[in-house]
């Protein structure tokens, strides 16, 4: 007996519920900030580091120089900040733990080019209400951007989204809806740089008298928490759905409603099939944006190698139109192609619905051919 589209229809419904529970929970949690998720983390209020990649524009230096910043919290009102590149010791200040910097001993509400103060604005979805033409009042400290100690302006121009790429990163997972500012002296724009939006650290730069540059590729400090709360609700969402929906479809039900659900045991199987198949497809999809610098390139070529082939087998088994693999084809042979073409991880994963797309095919098509009684015990 096929599965009826009202079946189709529940199961896909199913599935979707897991990421929009864990989105749901994840927004009632920032409410609450500091319970299991922090709204806005620092990241000078706690012993951290951060290894940026750093070319200072100097002819002849082919290969890239490290810039390392460390934190040294005190207590509660200081953190000693130091920088070296490569190794090398190039200066030292102090901050107060929320990311502003002492002058003359005493915090005027500057902050420094290596972090920014996020509570000025708010995201919804991946904008910023109300953010551009926000000013934000920083200091070079230590002469990285010019002389040293002068004061500079930072105007928000964009909410972005940053896509580290083409490196093996520690402490990022994956895309980070951002914010570019440009910043001025008296004079002129003399660079410009993109932050994350939750936390207001420095992601990349570019700019300064001798043309610098320079991006995040290591660090401590918890970014990406919000994600990791969130998944962990959306994972924990979609095992007890699949439970529940087997309970129910595999009783049968006294209740004149429930019994409604029951379902024999081939569609039964197939039914779970989906589900599972669905909730994965899901993750890797939400894998492919947030959190593809955990598994790297090979890592992610590799779950979507797997999925195609899972769905394989389902068309195979159910008789379905090897088409329904087209999606999911298409966008595994054009990261692999474009990563060929480039020279390095080519990240269009952004693109990210192939695989989802492949699986509500070959959920909602039919046997592409007439199956015979003897031919195989499974029919949808």
């Amino acid at each position: 007996m096929p599965l009826s589209f009202k079946t189709k229809i529940s199961i896909l419904i199913i599935v979707i519920i897991a990421p929009a529970l864990s989105m749901g929970i994840n927004e009632i949690f920032k409410l609450f900030p500091n319970t299991f998720i922090d709204t806005s983390p620092i990241f000078f209020e706690e012993d951290r580091y951060a290894r940026f990649y750093y070319d200072n524009g100097t002819y002849g230096i082919q290969q890239p120089q490290e810039l390392v910043i460390i934190n040294d919290l005190v207590n509660s009102s200081y953190t000693n900040i130091t920088l070296t590149i490569n190794g090398k010791f190039i200066g030292q200040y102090w901050t107060h733990p929320n990311g502003t910097v002492y002058q003359f001993g005493k915090c005027q509400n500057n902050y420094s080019i290596w972090g920014l103060n996020t509570a000025l604005f708010k995201y919804r979805g991946l904008s910023i209400v109300g953010g551009e033409g926000i000013v934000f009042s920083i200091i070079d400290p230590i002469g990285f951007l010019g002389p040293e100690g002068r004061n500079y302006t930072a105007v928000l121009t964009k909410s972005v989204m940053y896509f580290p790429d083409g490196i093996k990163y520690k402490g990022l997972l994956g895309a980070h809806a951002s914010f570019e500012v440009e910043i001025f002296n008296n004079v002129s724009r003399i660079g410009t740089g993109v932050y994350d939006g939750t936390s207001g650290m420095l992601f990349s730069w570019s700019g300064g008298v001798e043309g610098q540059k320079l991006f995040l590729y290591e660090t401590d400090f918890i970014i990406s928490q919000n994600r990791l709360f969130s998944i962990s609700i959306k994972l924990s969402s979609a095992i007890v759905l699949i439970v529940i929906t087997y309970i129910f479809i595999r009783k049968k039900w006294k209740n004149k409603f429930l019994s409604k659900l029951y379902l024999p045991q081939r569609e039964r199987i197939i039914t779970m099939a989906y589900l599972i198949l669905g909730n994965i497809g899901l993750l890797i999809e939400v894998i492919d944006i947030w959190y593809y610098c955990l598994f790297g390139y090979i890592g992610c070529m590799l779950f979507h190698l797997f999925y195609i082939l899972s769905l394989g087998i389902t068309i195979y088994l159910l008789k379905k139109s090897p088409i329904s693999l087209a999606a999911a084809g298409t966008e595994f042979a054009f990261i692999y192609f474009m990563t060929l073409y480039v020279g390095h991880w080519y990240y269009g994963l952004v693109i990210s619905t192939g695989v989802f797309m492949s699986y509500i095919w070959v959920l909602f098509s039919k046997s592409w051919r007439r199956i015979s009684k003897n031919e195989s015990k499974l029919r949808i």
